[in-house]
């Protein structure tokens, strides 16, 4: 083989390399080795010990590549240990780009990669390029163990065979003791080619076995024929034959008929055995293909659960959106709530309360409403659904029958225009229910029931503050009274705003709820719209797959959404039921506190009033006390140590009562803190996994787009290709018609120039 076929398998050999495979590192040409940076390369990715980086500089000059050269070949000379003659090298002439020598120096990175540690990687790497690269390793290899004398090692002449294939074709197998990187598939296989092409020559070795001994049969006959006719001329003119001769030599073709036979003997057991192996070997190929199946079969599995997870994704994101609603409008309304409690009570206030009852009775109309035109709108939906389920049961009767696509698509256009009318019909209906609501919110029974009641409560109040002013007793003693009573009415009146504002809280949510459903399934339906126009225009009327799954996907998430909203309900009735009692505590806390205060203080006056008696009584009688001033000395001491002890009784009572509060005040202000936390860490993970599954399902999305657009692409040029051809041959037909013609006008002519009357029977 010359160098200029040698040229292609050695490029193809040298690009195989894990260098060649990065950007701007293939070779194109013998031409790209002249430098010494390609084999540089190549020696340092097999054994990069031997071959550092340090003993090669990255620079062009010719000094540079002349030092690089003697470099790698010191390396290779230490490598080798000296059996390998490295003195025919001629770097001049690799700089030059002389062939020869390049191939030269490429035979010594071939025996590197034969004597490296990892040569079963690169053999196994070079049993997968083509035959001529095989042969061409094959034969630098054979080069080197014929000029060794034939002494290589045992590895060396396993590394090298050739195999007969059945078509007669020989191919150059390169294998080792083990080959621990190849994969049992790889190994059966190779297991099962070398069985083969051992059979393959085992047979014809036995044809050849065959053939010979056919030929020394007929020999041996021939010889029996000429010996016969010998011995009988013999016998003509000698007298009796030589008898101990012709036994001997039948003797001898006895021998060799019987060796020829035991040899064929050996040669079926053989091929039995071989033929065992490849049985055996072939039950091993399809137990690794079962396992292939079933791996596929797990992939099958995982790929149903990522569709799964992607269908939970729109759950998550609605779920989402709703907490954080629900975040935001509870944030308003404690705002609300705060400034309300700041604000000073005031002759307002029954006025708002009285309005807040007419907003919470309008409220409920709203919701009542809007709960009537949802219902209503999921009957719609679940009709449309029916329909969309008969359509994919028609479609396999559509394929076959291309006159119902027009009928098709106009049922598709009546039910689009069908949506658009209960789209329009739903915002109709709740923007009427919401003015009547507004209208007649003023007028309502319920509102001025609402307000009757409140007025009639705040006159039952005022009665029995008169009442207890009544019964009150004069100085700082009723005035206490008065302050506590006072407190109390305000207290009361503030738990009354707090239940009117918690019930306009909850009528609000429902409401806002009811809305975000309303614009949740109308951009379900305006995206079921534009999919099925979609599935329209593609497939001529007929509804996708995808289309069904949106619907049960659009069901599915109804249901979800409806009883999300229960939960939520749920769990903000409970809170608020936590905070009417923690604020009914809070309550009956200051109502206590009130009347320990009128109390100390009543009994501070008293105790006040006693002194100044008992110092007006020891003024009076100057320094002879009678036994009556002393007497009313001692019960006044002795009041005024009970009292003082009742005064210290009612502060320790005051004291533990405000450590009750404040302890009341932190475990709630904990559970809040920590319920806010847990929930906005659960918020922040759920957003990061749908944002990942997001962005899967938007890749997947632009994947199939861009395989949709190749398919629509290769449809077109195959139909401009299609119409091209028949175009021709159209014009080919033409052509074709257009030569007969000429040919018969030809005929016709020489017909007639010869005086021959042509029949019209007969004539084309």
């Amino acid at each position: 083989m010359d160098e200029e076929a040698e040229a292609v398998p050695l490029i193809e050999f040298v690009n195989s390399f894990d260098f060649a495979q990065k950007e701007g590192g293939s070779v194109s040409s013998i031409s790209d080795l002249a430098d010494g940076f390609v084999f540089f390369q190549m020696l340092n990715e097999l054994a990069e010990d031997e071959f550092p980086q340090k003993i090669f500089t990255a620079k062009k000059d010719r000094t540079t590549i002349n030092q690089n050269f003697s470099s790698m070949l010191r390396a290779l000379d230490n490598f080798f240990g000296g059996e390998v003659d490295l003195s025919g090298v001629n770097v001049n002439d690799i700089v030059s780009g002389d062939e020869k020598s390049i191939f030269q120096f490429f035979n010594f990175v071939v025996y590197v990669m034969v004597d490296c540690e990892d040569q079963q990687t690169f053999i196994g790497r070079v049993m997968q390029l083509s035959p001529a690269v095989q042969e061409l390793i094959r034969r630098i290899v054979q080069e080197r163990m014929d000029a060794a004398g034939g002494r290589g090692s045992d590895a060396d002449h396993n590394l090298v065979k050739t195999l007969s294939l059945p078509d007669g074709t020989s191919r150059m197998l390169i294998s080792a003791p083990s080959m621990e990187s190849e994969s049992p598939l790889s190994k059966s296989q190779r297991s099962a080619g070398e069985g083969r092409s051992r059979v393959t020559t085992l047979k014809a070795d036995v044809e050849r076995l065959m053939a010979e001994k056919e030929g020394l049969l007929t020999e041996n006959t021939q010889l029996k024929r000429d010996l016969k006719d010998i011995t009988d001329k013999l016998e003509e003119l000698r007298g009796p034959p030589m008898t101990s001769r012709e036994s001997m030599q039948k003797r001898s073709s006895d021998q060799a008929r019987h060796r020829l036979e035991a040899h064929i003997g050996d040669l079926e057991k053989e091929i039995e055995t071989l033929k065992q192996r490849l049985v055996t070997q072939e039950q091993q190929h399809k137990d690794e293909l079962r396992k292939v199946q079933d791996e596929a079969d797990l992939n099958k599995g995982a790929t149903a659960q990522v569709n799964i997870l992607q269908q939970q994704n729109e759950k998550y994101k609605t779920k989402i959106k709703d907490l954080v609603q629900l975040k935001d409008q509870n944030r308003e309304l404690e705002r609300q709530l705060e400034e309300a409690q700041n604000r000073p009570l005031t002759t307002t206030d029954s006025q708002a309360t009285s309005m807040l009852r007419r907003q919470v009775d309008s409220y409920k109309q709203k919701m009542a409403a809007a709960e009537a035109t949802t219902l209503e709108f999921k009957t719609k939906c679940s009709q449309l659904e029916a329909q969309l389920e008969k359509m994919a049961q028609q479609k396999l009767q559509l394929e076959s029958k291309l006159s119902f696509l027009v009928k098709e698509n106009d049922a598709l256009e009546t039910e689009l225009s069908a949506l658009r009318g209960e789209r329009e019909s739903l915002g109709t209906a709740l923007g009427g229910a919401g003015a009547q609501s507004m209208g007649s919110e003023l007028s309502s029974a319920a509102a001025r029931q609402s307000l009757e009641a409140m007025r009639e409560k705040v006159k039952s109040l005022e009665k029995e503050n008169a009442r207890l002013k009544a019964t009150a007793g004069g100085g700082a003693g009723g005035e206490g009274k008065e302050f506590g009573e006072g407190s109390e009415k305000v207290m009361q009146l503030e738990n009354e705003l707090d239940d009117a504002k918690r019930a306009k809280e909850r009528i609000e949510k429902k409401f806002e709820t009811a809305i975000s459903q309303n614009a949740s399934l109308e951009t379900k339906v305006v995206s079921l719209e534009s999919e099925l126009e979609t599935a329209k225009a593609k497939g001529g009327g007929t509804p996708s797959k995808a289309s069904n799954e949106e619907i049960q996907n659009l069901r599915s998430k109804t249901d979800e959404l409806n009883s999300q909203v229960t939960e939520l309900y749920k769990s903000k009735d409970e809170l608020n039921k936590r905070l009417l009692e923690e604020k009914e505590t809070s309550l009956n806390f200051r109502t206590t506190n009130a009347k320990l205060e009128t109390q100390l203080r009543a009994r501070e006056s008293e105790l006040e009033r006693l002194q100044q008696e008992k110092a007006s009584l020891v003024k009076a009688s100057g320094a002879g006390q009678s036994e009556s001033l002393k007497l009313v000395q001692a019960q006044c001491e002795k009041q005024e140590v009970l009292l003082k002890s009742r005064i210290s009784n009612l502060e320790q009572q005051l004291q533990l009562k405000a450590s009750q509060v404040e302890e009341e005040k932190r475990r709630a202000a904990e559970a809040a803190s920590s319920a806010s936390s847990k929930a906005e860490a659960q918020n922040q993970q759920q957003t990061r996994t749908l944002k990942q599954q997001l962005q899967l399902r938007e890749a997947e999305i632009t994947r199939l787009k861009h395989q949709q657009s190749e398919r629509e692409k290769g449809l077109a040029l195959e139909e401009r290709l299609m119409s091209t051809a028949f175009h021709e041959l159209g014009l080919r037909y033409q052509q074709a018609v257009s030569v007969v013609h000429k040919l018969e006008a030809e005929r016709e002519r020489e017909q007639l120039g010869k005086g021959v009357v042509v029949s019209p029977g007969r004539s084309r």
